[in-house]
């Protein structure tokens, strides 16, 4: 198989290579956040070097080139997570290294859009009375500076939350664990950046119908890791930068999903990801689209791509790269195209982090969670 061509873009900065693709169907949707302009596309050129496999009949761009400009899509990087705690309790976890500086407890710019989200979740689940504010450490330095540090990083939250939750009925209370909890008992950096929390733990109310649609949903939290693969692939063509596979389950079906990035990487003006994606093993006859795993449902209403990458030095989330008639810069898939056992060549362009000289960013997909990158 082949990388289909691609059509070079000049922009005004560089030689940038985009492929544009429509919607699966019906008519282009338009771009959600605000847009940030850029120069105009001109008209595609030359075709670019085949490469590795693919399949999918991708969509090139089509109409008058002053019809299309270049979104760069950001987004604050809020990253909450639902938990359970002990004690019956629920919780919403938060990731430190996104609320604060590395051994600090001031809270860092893209802090308050966590803090917001967490607030507005508690307002609708109706929680009223106690809750806690509990922090933890990883089990990097002494223990009582891992304490102490946890206890101030509570006081932080629940300082800037409380103000949030007014004439709610609910009171923060805080306190700190240090190291002593740890979500992942390993002494891996991945392990450590999970026990690197701070839960807001309360007792959820009344038990609440499941939202409608909620039987198709097989994404994972956005602050969830991506679990790595035990072996590696023998039939791609090059050696993959991160593998991870997945037991997805909802109430269409059972499957086992693995994807194995295999590029990241600037060019021009993005930054480009490639990954194969395939069906490992299906417990039942139920196919599973593509599309699924990354928009995160088996709904056949949902087709947009919702993969990100994760800038979270600056607390932002770059989002694929979008025209401005709503079209996305990823391969493209049929409606219906379902995974196999064959690797399914893919990509998509992100924008460039605001801090050009950023290496380390995370992709997430929705049906697999967080990986974390460095730029080569």
């Amino acid at each position: 198989m082949r990388r289909p061509a691609l059509a070079p873009l000049v922009l005004a900065a560089g030689l940038v290579t985009v492929l544009v693709t429509g919607p699966a169907t019906g008519a282009p949707a338009h771009a959600e956040p605000t847009p940030t302009p850029s120069p105009t596309w001109p008209v595609p050129g030359a075709a670019r070097t085949p490469g590795a496999a693919v399949s999918g009949s991708p969509l090139p761009i089509t109409g008058k080139p002053e019809g299309y400009t270049l979104q760069e899509l950001r987004k604050p990087y809020v990253a909450v997570e639902d938990t359970q705690e002990s004690g019956g309790r629920s919780g919403y976890s938060l990731s430190s290294d996104v609320l604060f500086k590395s051994g600090s407890a001031e809270l860092t710019g893209g802090a308050q859009a966590s803090l917001q989200d967490v607030a507005d979740k508690l307002r609708k689940s109706g929680v009223s009375g106690q809750a806690q504010v509990v922090g933890h450490t990883d089990d990097v330095g002494a223990d009582a500076d891992n304490l102490r540090l946890s206890r101030e990083r509570a006081e932080a939250v629940r300082s800037a939350l409380q103000p949030l939750l007014a004439n709610t009925g609910i009171t923060l209370v805080a306190e700190g664990k240090g190291e002593t909890e740890p979500r992942v008992k390993e002494a891996t950096e991945t392990a450590r950046a999970q026990n690197r929390r701070v839960v807001i733990a309360y007792r959820p109310p009344a038990a609440q119908p499941p939202p409608p649609g909620s039987e198709y949903v097989i994404a994972q939290p956005l602050a969830a890791p991506a679990p790595a693969a035990a072996a590696q692939a023998a039939d791609l063509p090059v050696r993959p930068l991160f593998s991870t596979q997945r037991d997805i389950e909802n109430q269409g079906g059972r499957w086992t999903v693995r994807i194995d990035v295999t590029e990241f990487a600037r060019e021009g003006r993005t930054l480009r990801v490639g990954y194969y994606t395939r069906l490992v093993n299906s417990a039942q006859s139920t196919e599973l689209r593509y599309s699924a795993i990354f928009n995160g449902s088996t709904s056949y209403g949902q087709t947009r791509y919702r993969g990100v990458l994760l800038d979270k030095k600056a607390g932002q989330q770059l989002e694929v790269i979008t025209s401005g008639a709503g079209w996305q810069a990823k391969d493209g898939y049929g409606a219906g195209e379902t995974l196999n056992g064959w690797p399914r060549y893919g990509f998509a362009y992100f924008p460039l982090p605001g801090d050009t000289g950023q290496k380390s960013l995370s992709l997430y997909i929705p049906a697999m969670g967080t990986i974390d990158l460095t730029l080569r």
